[in-house]
């Protein structure tokens, strides 16, 4: 009776075109690249026409499937609405996206209390390397780094600058120079060192120390294996414990933190209790 294309397809269509690029559409479906490629190649069957031009960064809608993706997301997200009418959502779950070191250095530390004055209501915290990206839609709260003010509801909590941290148990201003720089193998975080020295005129260490990710550089900087250069919120606890402390002043980037509210469609009362307590902790923290 229904001439439609699988769902599957509709659905992987609907992320690849909103993150312009398979893997991370896969990466948001909890799926293999692999698999969005075949649901793709299924619709552009089904379709009898081209849906994306691909090249060796991203893919881009062509003029059909740009008038598609129109009516297909609009669809989706009534779906979306008429199955939370059946179903409602857990109104006192609230998520929260953000980058894994901000949770561990700054959210995590402060939730206990939250538990304490709001038992009714469960966190569901979310890390990824990618927050500092894009919003997720489908997540009650994202924390995200950017240069621009996102489009949707945004509000700003702090400022970003670079940092270059150091363990006064193990270096000084004296013989800091000689310390080794602790870089984070991560594409995010390749230009930090850069960005600081330029900025700063500090010189680059000549020898280095890589890991696989922030969380371990500021353990190895903790541990006097080196100094490291990071963003200050990620460590301003740290540094406010005098467990590192900073050297020379902080290099202000143009970029900035922002609390981003998404899942639109659906209405939880205490989103606004969440909101108020995040605005609250990072105005604490910083």
């Amino acid at each position: 009776m229904y001439h439609l294309p699988p769902l599957k397809a509709l659905v992987a269509f609907n992320a690849v075109a909103q993150t312009k690029h398979f893997a991370n559409a896969a990466k948001k479906l909890n799926v293999t690249p692999g698999a969005i490629s075949q649901q793709i190649k299924i619709l552009e069957q089904f379709l009898g026409c081209q849906l994306f031009t691909r090249n060796t960064k991203n893919v881009v809608l062509t003029n059909q499937g740009q008038i598609y993706y129109q009516e297909v997301h609009q669809a989706l997200l009534q779906i979306e609405n008429a199955t939370t009418h059946i179903k409602p959502a857990d109104q006192n779950t609230i998520q929260i996206k953000m980058m894994a070191t901000l949770a561990l250095q700054w959210l995590i530390p402060c939730m206990s209390d939250f538990y304490i004055n709001h038992p009714d209501i469960s966190i569901n915290l979310m890390t990824s390397i990618d927050a500092d990206k894009a919003a997720d839609e489908q997540v009650d709260f994202n924390i995200i780094l950017s240069e621009q003010k996102p489009k949707d509801k945004a509000q700003k909590l702090w400022q970003d600058s670079l940092v270059l941290v150091y363990s006064n148990k193990h270096f000084n201003k004296s013989n800091i120079h000689k310390a080794a720089a602790i870089i984070v193998n991560q594409a995010l975080r390749q230009h930090d060192w850069q960005d600081y020295c330029q900025k700063s005129q500090h010189p680059m260490p000549e020898k280095t120390l890589s890991v696989t990710s922030t969380a371990q550089a500021i353990q190895a900087a903790i541990n006097g294996l080196g100094v490291f250069v990071t963003h200050l919120p990620f460590v301003h606890q740290l540094v406010q414990s005098k467990t590192l402390s900073i050297y020379q002043k902080p290099v202000t980037t143009p970029y900035a933190y922002y609390l981003v509210e998404g899942n639109h469609l659906i209405y939880k009362q205490a989103k606004n209790t969440v909101r108020e307590w995040l605005l609250t902790q990072a105005d604490q923290y910083m």
